[in-house]
């Protein structure tokens, strides 16, 4: 099932984030101004390896 589908997970708890691949979030950094933020966490800790 999961080569085929995804599932979106609305969350805020810090176990439930921890355990997801990919993060996506809304910052707003100006007022009127949204923008989206994703992260991939297997390429991050990839690029936290590297360093």
């Amino acid at each position: 099932m999961a080569d085929k589908t995804q599932f979106l997970y609305i969350s805020h708890n810090r176990l439930t984030m921890e355990m997801a691949e990919q993060l996506v979030g809304v910052t707003m950094q100006e007022q009127g101004v949204s923008r989206i933020v994703a992260v991939d966490i297997v390429e991050a800790l990839r690029m936290r390896e590297a360093m």
